[in-house]
């Protein structure tokens, strides 16, 4: 089962990285035009809000590799996006959507053992004294980290009058493996590593309508990404009476980032027989890879459970996204630092059955995510900060109870 299970994993791998690579879009906004695009959520059963805690024997949060340690069971866990909205500037709205096949993460038991020594009682029997309750676990994901994709057109007045249509496509993807290790009934560490990988393309064209007719101007940028990603977790759970608390934290950075930079721009005439036809070359640029920077990350959660009826969640985040050179990025204006607060609510939020009833009752799931993205842009002397809040619901409905050791 095990290597099925891995065949299964690189199957999706490949499957995903063909799509994403090919053009695969998971929006079609153009706020998705800026930086390095949209940023997109990781595990949509955590509806944007257990990202440090929701850790259970089923469940581990793809944001914080400490929650793996609590894993009993193997755990495949897959997801679709699928997106759609308007976005309206005074009296002009535009529809956008977007989707695809989004994440991949698979969790499984690595090592259990419960170490102890022999000890002695005052009638010299012999019994167990636990020393540590040790469990390895590890996981493997793949999954989107931006994504690009927009087709929108824009007009000028000055300096001379002009239309620009502008498109873009690709994102920036994350191909991780890590493991979490649950020490005692406590604490749990987790570390997890990864490839970044993506291709950004962005083409423009512009086009001038002077005295001797429309003069054209095609302009392509396609950035190639590659490099490392790192994850250390931290996770401690405890319990006061019916009441469960757990404190999760996660510290992230990028190290060994490079980016191939391609721009190609030519001036277009239009045959007399129709069709465009490339008239001359003004820029071929190829840097080829050069080192950039990627933002560090952290984040703190916090949960409380009231026995196995309710729990509440609480996340916060930061993206040091000020912290990117901009000279070597290709970006072009200055980022700020993405802060994003969650809060949400689970109605019965284990996913074990309770031995006391005989069917497991549905997990009702209620979110509520605010973010200060880290895009601002300035018009004149007012500067206008990009912000986002979402608003979730989600249900969690047993199918089978259970198969091998699942």
């Amino acid at each position: 089962m095990f290597k099925k299970t891995h065949i299964t994993f690189l199957f999706y791998l490949s499957s995903i990285t063909l799509a994403q690579n090919s053009g695969q879009n998971f929006s079609n906004s153009p706020y998705s035009n800026f930086g390095y695009g949209l940023d997109i959520p990781s595990h949509f059963n955590q509806l944007g809000i257990g990202y440090n805690t929701r850790s259970t024997a089923y469940t581990y949060s793809q944001a914080n590799p400490a929650t793996a340690g609590n894993l009993v069971y193997t755990s495949l866990d897959f997801g679709f996006n699928g997106s759609q909205g308007t976005i309206s500037s005074g009296t002009e709205k535009r529809s956008f959507s977007g989707g695809g096949f989004q994440y991949f993460g698979l969790g499984y038991k690595v090592y259990h053992q419960d170490i102890y020594t022999i000890k002695r009682d005052s009638n010299n029997k012999p019994y167990k004294k636990n020393l540590v309750k040790l469990k390895i676990n590890g996981f493997s994901q793949i999954s989107p980290i931006t994504t690009v994709g927009y087709n929108y057109t824009s007009s000028y007045k000055t300096p001379i009058p002009a239309t620009a249509a502008n498109s873009g496509t690709g994102g920036v993807n994350l191909a991780q493996t890590g493991f979490g290790i649950k020490l005692n009934s406590h604490i749990a560490l987790g570390y997890g590593i990864g490839y970044v990988f993506g291709n950004l393309r962005e083409a423009n064209l512009f086009s001038i309508n002077d005295s001797i007719g429309y003069q054209f101007v095609a302009d392509e940028n396609n950035r190639d990404l590659r490099g490392t990603r790192h994850n250390f977790g931290l996770l401690t759970q405890f319990k006061i009476d019916s009441t469960y608390h757990t404190i999760g934290f996660n510290y992230g950075l990028f190290s060994n980032m490079y980016q191939n930079s391609r721009r190609l721009t030519t001036s277009l005439y239009s045959g007399t027989l129709g069709g465009a036809y490339i008239g001359d070359t003004i820029n071929n640029i190829n840097q080829g890879y050069k080192s950039i920077t990627w933002p560090s990350f952290f984040g703190l959660g916090y949960s409380f459970r009231w026995r196995n009826a309710w729990e509440l969640q609480a996340n916060y985040q930061i993206d040091q996204w000020s912290k990117l050179n901009k000279n070597n990025s290709g970006i072009g204006y200055n980022l700020l630092d993405r802060s994003t607060i969650a809060l949400g609510i689970l109605i019965n939020p284990l996913d074990e059955k309770p031995k006391n009833v005989k069917r497991m009752p549905i997990q009702w799931r209620l979110g509520y995510t605010s973010t200060a993205t880290q895009h601002a842009f300035t018009d004149n002397t007012s500067t206008t900060r990009i912000t986002e809040q979402q608003y979730s619901i989600g249900a969690g409905i047993p199918i089978v109870r259970r198969y091998f050791d699942n």
